[in-house]
């Protein structure tokens, strides 16, 4: 930032390592400028939710956290965000969609799981051809 004061992408990541050492004022400081100088980068929503959480901001934290839930793709970040969700409506004492969003974190886990192990069993068979292709010898069972 000292070359280039005006790179979002270094304000948006020190952010990030901000939220990683826990310090949601300085990294809601940097997300925001960040998001300033380039409106749209990814994961803001998130790692906004996550400074705001930080500062026990959990209303601020739950509007970002909710507008993830809308606009993510990334299966990983979509499961963290439901987990977070699950924190902040618990904090908010929003029992029931606190289990609601651990439910939905639960099941999202689980099938993002699933297709791990299916692109695993995939791999296997392309790794193995006597798997991938059975052999028919042309005699029947007895």
């Amino acid at each position: 930032m000292e070359i280039n004061p005006f790179n979002a992408l270094a304000r948006y990541k020190l952010g990030i390592l901000a939220i990683e050492r826990g310090d949601g004022a300085g990294a809601k400081e940097l997300v925001e400028a960040a998001l300033k100088l380039k409106p749209g980068l990814r994961h803001a929503d998130y790692n906004l939710a996550r400074a705001e959480m930080l500062l026990g901001q959990d209303e601020n934290a739950l509007k970002h956290l909710l507008q993830v839930t809308t606009t993510e793709n990334d299966p990983e970040v979509l499961q963290q965000t439901w987990f977070q969700l699950s924190i902040v409506y618990r904090r908010l004492h929003r029992m029931t969609e606190a289990q609601q969003a651990i439910a939905t974190f639960q099941r999202l886990k689980s099938e993002e799981a699933e297709k791990s192990q299916e692109q695993l069993k995939r791999f296997k068979v392309q790794q193995d051809p006597e798997v991938a292709q059975p052999t028919d010898t042309g005699s029947k069972p007895e």
